[in-house]
């Protein structure tokens, strides 16, 4: 192989490349532009994920107090209830205990004494 031989090949093997180091950089400018766009995207999936999160929390807090006011709810007719139960039960249990003891005079709630008009 002669010396211009050489160069030629050398000359093909550098054009060879060249060509190739301008693909590889066009390749790298559509990849960074792809990362600019997915960065982008990314973005946006933070913000709605904080978003979704925000309102995941909010929907949490408004369905234990909501469940809290269901027990607060249930607790206030259950009070009635038995508060009407004891009522009745102590009403039942005083006519009883009147009937039982028939010479006991009961009292007779105060009337207003009439005065003549004169």
């Amino acid at each position: 192989m002669t010396n211009t031989e050489k160069i030629r090949e050398l000359e093909l093997n550098l054009a060879t490349l060249n060509e190739r180091v301008s693909n590889l950089r066009e390749d790298l400018k559509r990849h960074e532009g792809m990362t600019d766009e997915i960065k982008k995207l990314l973005r946006g999936l933070e913000n709605t994920s904080s978003s979704m999160d925000h309102r995941l929390s909010e929907a949490e807090k408004k369905l234990s107090e909501s469940s809290s006011r269901r027990w607060e709810i249930f607790r206030l007719v259950l009070a009635a209830v038995l508060g009407s139960a004891l009522t009745l039960g102590a009403s039942q249990l005083n006519r009883w205990l009147n009937y039982q003891q028939p010479n006991v005079k009961q009292l007779e709630p105060a009337q207003p004494a009439v005065q003549p008009r004169g």
